[in-house]
């Protein structure tokens, strides 16, 4: 549709300018700035994206106006119940079908942001942990407890009251309420909990619902950061994405240092130094079909070397050694010469 054609161009558009203006950001602050685009302009876009979609036909289905099923729509995509859009609920078999698919996308929306909020966005926020000292990763049962404490009881309970007391306002003002209606409208919405004041009616105005879906979009960031927080550094666990699918499709979320290492193609085994730093063939035993086990040992007695090269002057010397399937092991040793 035209309208997923536009979104579609939108983010393509801003995902290309984000990578120009980070490209020397240091990580923690380049994921940061794709954390709050993903959540703050990819999030919203995808909701708009099948919102539009999903109206028209729960539009026919319920027999009202094409804007009042994409309203309804964005509502429940950005769960915008305690600051609500819209009072309409499909009444027809058909509607209310088509609202249980779009909470079915709703969750593969959520569990897809909270993901990569929680792996390559979190990512520089677990490196450098060198005695517990990083304040979002747990290394101990002690630090654990502490952390989830302090970050549940105390930075998530600022985090939403400072966002209520700010995007409160704003809704208060936009549609005449006193300053305490919004600010527990939009309290209620941070937390999931739907709290308000009684007698606070639904916003209005035009102005109030852009500002509610904007409230309902930024309520979300907020709790799905919290769950990638709280689900990945503040448990202690580490990341890995060599083998994640999205470097093929969505490779912006990735910072610079990532994409880098992502890139790097892994050297194999056999080229690897060693210990002491001198590449070798290997430094475990060495294999080789015997024709049968009887011609085995007339091997004992063959010592063999050879000169390697390198720093010194490597030398590896093999003894012949039968194994119980009738086959010759070379054991390598090394030493100088």
């Amino acid at each position: 549709s035209r309208s997923g054609t536009v979104v579609r161009l939108f983010t393509s558009e801003c995902t290309t300018r984000l990578a120009h203006s980070t490209s020397n950001m240091s990580p923690a602050a380049e994921s940061g700035l794709r954390l709050l685009f993903l959540w703050l302009i990819v999030f919203p876009s995808v909701c708009c994206l099948f919102s539009a979609l999903f109206a028209g036909p729960i539009a026919v289905a319920e027999k009202i106006s094409y804007e009042d099923a994409f309203v309804f729509c964005m509502q429940a995509l950005t769960l915008c119940d305690a600051v609500p859009l819209t009072t309409f609920t499909p009444a027809g078999t058909a509607g209310q079908i088509l609202t249980l698919f779009i909470g079915i996308i709703l969750q593969m929306i959520l569990v897809v942001h909270i993901g990569i909020s929680a792996g390559p966005c979190m990512d520089p926020f677990l490196m450098e942990v060198k005695n517990d000292s990083n304040y979002f990763v747990s290394r101990t049962v002690g630090s654990l407890v502490k952390k989830m404490l302090m970050y549940f009881f105390l930075l998530y309970p600022s985090v939403c009251l400072i966002f209520a007391g700010i995007a409160g306002g704003i809704l208060a003002a936009a549609e005449g309420w006193p300053w305490a209606d919004g600010f527990v409208m939009v309290l209620g919405e941070a937390t999931l909990t739907g709290i308000t004041n009684p007698g606070t009616p639904p916003p209005q105005g035009a102005g109030g619902k852009i500002i509610a879906v904007f409230i309902a979009v930024i309520a979300q960031g907020i709790m799905g950061i919290t769950i990638a927080l709280g689900s990945v550094p503040l448990l202690g666990f580490d990341l890995s994405f060599d083998n994640s699918p999205l470097k093929h499709v969505a490779l912006w979320v990735f910072n610079s240092e990532q994409k880098k290492d992502l890139m790097t193609p892994e050297k194999p085994d056999q080229e690897k130094p060693s210990d002491d730093g001198i590449t070798s063939p290997s430094d475990h035993a060495i294999t080789n079909p015997a024709p049968n086990a009887s011609q085995a040992p007339m091997l004992a007695n063959t010592p063999l070397q050879y000169y390697a090269g390198g720093p010194g002057g490597l030398v590896y010397s093999a003894s012949p050694m039968q194994n119980y399937a009738g086959t010759s092991q070379l054991q390598f040793s090394h030493g100088l010469a």
